[in-house]
């Protein structure tokens, strides 16, 4: 199996790119995929993409691009799970032929959050039957790779510790399962605060309303697991993903040649970068903004501040319980606890208003670290989404065929990457070796004809000037895999998808944007498309929950098969 071309993915940083060569006559054409076809799945805020290059005298080949749904989801009495369904159709689309089982030559895992992964947590038994030939994942889930090994940790650090002190605070607060809309007073915005906690989480596994996840399904939960039986976590699910026998691990600059598998087909690497400052960049800088380092240690002094001092976790026995001991605004031996407190006759009358004084607790100050804490779940979000393995498929001549656009849900950061390093060192390849053209991210982006459209159109997923505005091809489709009504009704992201994204959107590939929850029927004006699309058929259908929790039935996958180059 080829794999991709180590002397391409080092050399690149620093090179200066060759001017291209004047365009000659050629006597054959390198081969093209005929009629490549792209399929879009409805089911959900969640992407799922089935990838077919149509080959002769032999079965298709096959590439699926995550399986995930938001955690969190409306669960519908008496209908069947979104991602079973997608499940059953892979297994029909991809069988092969010869043997009836169900061939994926590669899946790839692009970063480690639900709505990417669920489909291996929670269907896990039903992925076990596939024949998966290659697993690709970024150079961030090398459990070979220090730096990454690193990264993973304090992510699984920072999940952990957010769902304690989510947990703790509810408890403490006496909020649980109370919405913001339902509360009052000093609750609302405790309750609200700890909303914005709970819906970040939810890109972790965590169920936003009750807490229940990180590997294990509570009674009832019939969407995401098996009925009072335990689940794989996120982390668990790109285990099993990264111990896959044919798992490989890429960085940028790395070209992963499929020339062979199918005629015309290379992959170009372009993320996530290597460096701290771009890995670590989720919005675009202003002039004097700090940097990530100091940025982070912020963000953690300000969590550690509200798990330590308002959920008056002290002495505590693992890294993050120190880091937020460490954090704490008063040293221990100043420290009382609730407990203490509550046995108190002074901070019953001054703090807590039980006292047989004036009650005072408007003293209190509980609630102060709340402030910070939505702010470092929403950075260590951005910072997952930034590891995103992004990727471009070339179809046809090296360094001049058609692009297919995915790249996961990379951040501005990851973006950036693709033209140059931090230091402005471009990074370039050479599809056709050192004597052939250079290819730039502008090259790529110029030429793509398909775009998967990043985070599910939401503010920060999509460059404009390094981004959009170079995709240029008349050509150019937007696939967008977004559930507005869970995006905004049930998660509160009121940015997703991005109105003024979705208007550059259609404006620049001419209307031709393909929203998950919005059938073709809907799409008025319906605009022209080079190749063709069509939905699912009738019988392969799914019922949602949409707005006024209404039930409404809409196609399972929206196909796009390319136009013949």
């Amino acid at each position: 199996m080829a794999r991709a071309k180590p002397a391409d993915t080092a050399k690149p940083r620093g090179a200066k790119p060759k001017p291209r060569k004047a365009t000659k006559p050629k006597a054959a054409a390198a081969a093209v995929p005929t009629e490549p076809r792209v399929r879009m799945y409805r089911h959900g805020l969640g992407d799922g993409f089935l990838l077919t290059f149509p080959r002769e005298k032999q079965r298709d080949f096959r590439v699926l691009i995550d399986c995930g749904i938001i955690q969190g989801t409306p669960q519908l009495k008496d209908q069947p799970d979104p991602l079973a369904l997608v499940v059953a159709d892979l297994v029909e689309e991809t069988a092969d032929p010869d043997t009836g089982k169900a061939t994926i030559d590669v899946l790839v895992a692009t970063h480690e959050h639900w709505d990417h992964l669920a489909g291996f947590a929670t269907l896990t038994d039903k992925f076990k039957e596939f024949d998966f030939s290659r697993v690709w994942l970024a150079w961030t889930e090398d459990p070979k790779n220090p730096t990454a090994r690193k990264l993973r940790r304090e992510r699984a650090e920072k999940v952990n510790a957010l769902k304690l002190g989510l947990d703790h605070t509810r408890a403490k607060f006496g909020v649980t399962g109370l919405g913001a809309a339902d509360a009052t007073g000093s609750d609302k915005a405790v309750v609200t605060e700890l909303e914005r906690v709970g819906e970040v989480l939810s890109f972790f596994g965590v169920d936003p309303d009750t807490g229940a996840g990180l590997g294990v399904t509570g009674d009832g939960d019939d969407l995401f697991g098996v009925k009072g039986k335990p689940r794989l976590s996120v982390s668990e699910a790109m285990d099993w993903c990264r111990t896959h026998a044919g798992a490989e691990f890429f960085t940028p600059g790395g070209i992963i040649d499929l020339t062979a598998d199918v005629p015309g087909l290379r992959v170009y690497v372009l993320g996530p970068p290597t460096d701290p400052r771009q890995l670590f960049k989720d919005l675009p800088t202003k002039k004097g903004r700090e940097t990530y380092e100091e940025e982070d240690a912020a963000f953690a002094a300000a969590s550690g501040t509200f798990f330590g001092a308002d959920l008056g976790q002290m002495g505590g026995a693992t890294q993050a319980e120190r880091a937020f001991d460490r954090s704490a605004p008063f040293d221990d031996k100043y420290r009382v606890s609730m407990t203490d407190a509550a046995g108190t006759d002074f901070f019953r009358t001054y703090y807590l208003g039980t006292g047989a004084g004036l009650g005072e607790e408007w003293r209190r100050i509980d609630e102060a670290g709340l402030a910070a804490v939505s702010a470092f779940a929403l950075q260590l979000d951005s910072d997952t989404n930034n590891t995103s393995l992004a990727l471009a498929f070339e179809l046809g001549d090296p360094g001049e065929g058609q692009v297919l656009l995915f790249p996961g849900d990379a951040q501005v950061g990851n973006w950036e990457s693709w033209h140059a390093d931090p230091d402005d060192k471009p990074l370039v390849w050479h599809p056709a070796g050192t004597d052939g053209p250079a290819v730039t991210a502008k090259d790529l982006l110029e030429r793509t004809v398909l775009y998967k459209t990043g985070h599910h159109g939401s503010h920060n997923a999509t460059l404009r000037g390094k981004g959009l505005e170079l995709m240029t091809h008349p050509d150019l489709v937007a696939l967008v895999p977004v559930d507005s009504y869970v995006a905004r009704e049930k998660k509160h992201w009121a940015r997703m998808p991005f109105v003024p994204l979705m208007d550059a959107l259609r404006k620049q590939a001419h209307g031709r944007v393909i929203v998950a929850d919005q059938p073709l029927a809907a799409m008025k004006p319906k605009p022209a498309f080079p190749g063709t699309v069509a939905d699912a058929p009738k019988h392969k259908a799914l019922t949602v929950e949409s707005d006024d929790q209404k039930l409404v039935t809409r196609p399972l996958y929206v196909d796009y098969t390319l136009p013949p180059a």
